[in-house]
C-alpha cells in the first residue's frame, strides 16, 4: 500500500526497512514516550514486524519526505465495521523539530478518511508528553478521558490521556 498526501508518502513497511524502524524504536526520546518496557532485541523486533504482514487490523507504514525516510506511522486495532483505528507515529531523531510529525499525522488522517473509510481515530499519550498533546490538539484531537496512574514508567505510575478525532 502506498499513499501520497502533500509532501509525505506513506508506504507499507517491508523487510528491507526493518533496521530503520529498529533505529527509531531504540531512540531514547521515543522509548521515553512508549508504554512498553523495551528495548527489545532486533530479532524480537523483526518477529513483531513479520507478524503484522498481511494483518488487516494492525499496520505499520514508513513515512517519507522526498527521498528521505523520516518516520513511522502505526495504525492499530483497525475496526473496518465501526470505522475506528488507534494511531501513533514517531519521527526519526535526525528529522525532528522540523514540523514533520504534524505532516505525518495530516497525511495519515487524509489516508484514513479518504482511502480506508475510517471515521474516527484515537490515541493514548502520557500526560507528561506536552509537546505531543499540543500537536494533537492543533490537529483536532480532543481529550475524552484521563486514565489516572495507568502505566508504570520512570519509577512511578503515570497518567495516560486518551484522545479522539472524528474525521
Amino acid at each position: 500500500m502506498r499513499f501520497v498526501s502533500n509532501e509525505i508518502t506513506l508506504y507499507a513497511a517491508t523487510k528491507n526497512i526493518y533496521e530503520f524502524l529498529y533505529d527509531i524504536r531504540l531512540d531514547s526520546e521515543v522509548c521515553d514516550n512508549l508504554f512498553s518496557h523495551m528495548p527489545t532485541s532486533y530479532e524480537e523486533h523483526v518477529k513483531y514486524l513479520d507478524s503484522l504482514q498481511g494483518n488487516q487490523h494492525n499496520k505499520v507504514f514508513i513515512c517519507r519526505s522526498g527521498c528521505d525516510n523520516i518516520g513511522v506511522l502505526r495504525l492499530k486495532n483497525i475496526d473496518y465495521k465501526n470505522g475506528t483505528a488507534e494511531i501513533g507515529a514517531d519521527v526519526h531523531h535526525k528529522q525532528r523539530r522540523k514540523g514533520l510529525g504534524t505532516k505525518i499525522y495530516l497525511a495519515a488522517i487524509d489516508m484514513c478518511k479518504n482511502q480506508m473509510n475510517i471515521r474516527k481515530l484515537y490515541l493514548h499519550v502520557f500526560s507528561f508528553n506536552k509537546v505531543a498533546i499540543e500537536m494533537y490538539k492543533k490537529l483536532g484531537f480532543e481529550t475524552i478521558v484521563v486514565l489516572k496512574e495507568h502505566i508504570f514508567k520512570n519509577g512511578k505510575y503515570q497518567d495516560v490521556i486518551m484522545m479522539e478525532m472524528f474525521l
